[in-house]
């Protein structure tokens, strides 16, 4: 189910599409008017630019364009794109030697991935400020390399806390999707040992948890 905000930026979206195009439009629109969903009324509605036999077809065309969307509509996707291009673009001025434009796109690509947690692009840009101080620093190299070695084990070690995090949920999910009031003795106090594990984040509600 899609938000109005969305919808609304879906017709934005698709209207750099091909006339040819458009008759998914059509179809989004003829399913979105609908409180109930009925593929006859749909078909009925869309009859003058989609043939009965195609209908299948174009549900799933229609179906390949929302998805298409919404992964570059989410704020979250759209930075994470964002700042893989941004370290893209640094590896390979860096590689051309064209330092300075390398430093600003790799300026921008940190700024996103330290404002959206993304360690694991953090912990490549990392990489690459090193092979950069490598290659053109001289001054204070010992005290800047030695700093960029202290984050990158902070970030090392905090994913490696992230996937024990993952793991520990993960294993409690199978818990709490049962009926709990069949488990035995032992699965209790496994439930109870992972539910007091220091590694479990306070407050934090997990995919698949809500």
């Amino acid at each position: 189910r899609m938000s109005p905000q969305e919808k609304r930026g879906f017709n934005l979206h698709t209207q750099r599409y091909r006339d040819s195009e458009k008759k998914y439009l059509l179809l989004f629109e003829a399913i979105r008017k609908q409180k109930t969903y009925s593929e006859e009324a749909v078909k009925k509605a869309v009859s003058g630019e989609i043939k009965v036999e195609n209908f299948a077809s174009a549900k799933n065309y229609l179906w390949n364009m929302l998805n298409d969307f919404l992964i570059a509509y989410s704020q979250e996707n759209f930075q994470l794109e964002k700042c893989r291009r941004n370290l893209d673009r640094a590896h390979l001025l860096h590689k051309r030697g064209i330092v300075t434009a390398a430093q600003k796109e790799l300026k921008s690509a940190k700024k996103i991935a330290v404002k959206y947690e993304l360690i694991d692009l953090q912990i490549l840009i990392n990489q690459l400020e090193r092979n950069m101080l490598k290659r053109y620093q001289r001054k204070r190299i010992h005290e800047k390399m030695g700093e960029l070695l202290r984050v990158y084990e902070g970030l090392v070690q905090l994913r490696n806390e992230l996937e024990i995090q993952n793991q520990l949920y993960d294993r409690l999910a199978v818990f709490m999707r049962s009926n709990l009031s069949q488990l035995h003795e032992g699965e209790i106090a496994e439930v109870d040992s992972i539910a007091e594990h220091p590694g479990l984040r306070e407050g934090l509600l997990p995919e698949g948890f809500n």
